[in-house]
């Protein structure tokens, strides 16, 4: 589907997790780290940096799937409802929504900026923040949830993505923007912020994977 009035050119497919602009397939942010591998030593195969997490079993990227319509469906005002299997991590995203108050943003058109998919003219890629809303404060929050159990540093990576794609296209150049990666399980939540320097390193392995591509090119 495409959407709303900044993307008439943008498509998602969720299914797929693929983004579609002007009819070509372009990079996600989380697939950027699926494809960029370390190893040890010379003697040692490549494994994505995402893994555990982005590069994770059907099953359980089908779980984390479903935990997302949670939030997704209260921060739109509906009534959520979930089977009992997942009742402990939907306890554990209510206690964090009691405690820690939140206002969905809205695009120019009164869609709330929830799981909404955006595109970076600038850098060629595409992604899609959980959650932009404001805080008790007034302060801008850029939201990212997770049902893992631990956590790995290519999160803050993925969420400083996330706000260069929303500065870029809502055009919050100068706000205040907190990034937060929250932590889902049965006893309870985590919150993790961001770092200065995580959109330098973000951008560092994205052009590595542009480079490669290239080179595979020429």
């Amino acid at each position: 589907m495409s959407f709303w009035i900044q993307y008439p050119d943008l498509i998602f497919e969720e299914e797929s997790h693929r983004y579609f602009w002007n009819g070509v397939q372009v990079q996600g942010v989380t697939g950027i780290f699926d494809r960029i591998g370390i190893r040890k030593n010379d003697q040692e195969p490549f494994y994505p940096i995402g893994c555990p997490d982005f590069c994770k079993s059907e099953t359980a990227s089908d779980f984390g799937s479903a935990f997302h319509r949670i939030p997704e469906i209260h921060y739109n005002g509906g009534m959520v409802r979930y089977p009992d299997e997942m009742k402990p991590w939907a306890e554990s995203f209510f206690e964090f929504a009691d405690k820690n108050p939140l206002t969905p943003l809205e695009d120019a058109r009164g869609n709330k900026l929830i799981e909404y998919p955006m595109y970076s003219v600038t850098y060629r890629y595409a992604g899609t923040p959980d959650l932009i809303a404001l805080d008790s404060r007034g302060v801008i929050n850029l939201l990212d949830w997770k049902t893992s159990t631990t956590y790995s540093k290519t999160y803050a990576l993925q969420t400083a993505a996330y706000e260069q794609l929303v500065r870029e296209v809502l055009g919050y150049k100068r706000e205040k923007i907190v990034r937060k990666t929250i932590l889902f399980a049965p006893d309870g939540y985590k919150i993790f912020s961001g770092e200065k320097t995580d959109w330098n390193n973000y951008l560092s392995l994205y052009n590595t994977l542009k480079f490669a591509a290239l080179q595979q090119h020429l």
